[in-house]
């Protein structure tokens, strides 16, 4: 939900590492042209998207633009959108998500820290798609059992990020 320059990326980045075509809304036409362009499928409201896909990635950035009752019983909820997510994990969870966070947990102290500390280290030019999905991949890996995602105290976490980051980035060439 939401298709501007972060949820094309996200729809990208779901895209590749599930080689399934991503189910994706936005009112905006050119930014359910750029799905398409992906090969994504745009859904023709929040509605319908919530019925349809087992996991729910919002930066819409409109707090309440998901509905609790919208929530299926065992979907995933990430509403990642700053300040206000689309949904509370809380309200998600009490609907009957599987899981369910927010772009403070995620992005600001599980994700950013490693992937800028590692462009720094290594001098990138830029941040690389295969950067994001290195960060993600050494986010996931150290989540703990019962865990959706490490907790953001753990050092061990961070420095994971930054390794596996850098890594990416030298093999991507754009370090």
């Amino acid at each position: 939900i939401g298709l501007g320059a972060a949820g094309t990326a996200i729809a990208r980045m779901l895209g590749a590492v599930t080689a399934k075509p991503v189910l994706g809304f936005d009112p905006g036409a050119e930014a359910i042209e750029r799905l398409r362009a992906l090969g994504g499928e745009p859904a023709k409201d929040v509605a319908e998207l919530m019925a349809r896909v087992d996991l729910v990635v919002a930066v819409a950035g409109g707090s309440g633009l998901i509905a609790p009752g919208g929530v299926r019983r065992g979907q995933g909820s990430l509403a990642l959108a700053q300040r206000e997510p689309e949904i509370r994990p809380e309200d998600a969870l009490a609907a009957g998500a599987a899981f369910a966070a927010d772009g403070r947990s995620v992005n600001n102290l599980l994700g950013f820290p490693g992937i800028l500390r590692a462009a720094i280290d290594v001098r990138a030019r830029r941040i690389d798609y295969s950067m994001y999905v290195a960060a993600a991949k050494a986010i996931a890996e150290r989540a703990r059992e019962n865990e959706l995602v490490p907790n953001p105290l753990r050092l061990d976490v961070h420095r994971a990020v930054a390794r596996a980051v850098a890594e990416a980035a030298i093999k991507a060439g754009v370090a």
